[in-house]
């Protein structure tokens, strides 16, 4: 990226627990006996290209929250078996309630909220001695 710019470089991405990640963390482990450790977010894209000597500008994005909406339970079940690579009917029970005590009702629809952190990193494009060498 920094080599093909030529004005500015800019890069969206998470910060903090995306909520995907919230519900595979909440419910990996019933399901699969393990937990369900979170992707690489926003700091680690920093520290590298900190370490190649770029020196991002940072933005948190506010008010970039997407929450899901699902016309019904069955809609709202099908993306959480997705999600969660579960196909099977064994988990449905736990699904439910699942559903029923996070997601909200509204209109006959259920919500699930997002809390999703998004960042944008942007800098010139310079080349560092790590970078070319």
């Amino acid at each position: 990226m920094n080599c093909l710019a030529s004005k500015r470089v800019c890069l969206y991405w998470f910060a903090g627990i995306t909520s995907w990640e919230e519900v595979r963390m909440d419910l990996f482990p019933q399901i699969y006996g393990r937990k369900h450790s979170a992707y690489p977010k926003i700091n680690i894209i920093y520290n590298l290209l900190y370490d190649w000597g770029l020196y991002p500008d940072v933005e948190v994005l506010q008010q970039t929250a997407f929450p899901r909406i699902f016309a019904d339970y069955d809609e709202a079940l099908s993306y959480l078996k997705s999600t969660l690579d579960c196909s099977g009917q064994d988990h449905e029970a736990m699904m439910h309630n699942y559903i029923e005590d996070r997601w909200r009702r509204e209109d006959g629809r259920l919500v699930m909220e997002d809390g999703t952190v998004y960042v944008k990193l942007s800098w010139r494009p310079e080349m560092s001695a790590k970078m070319s060498g």
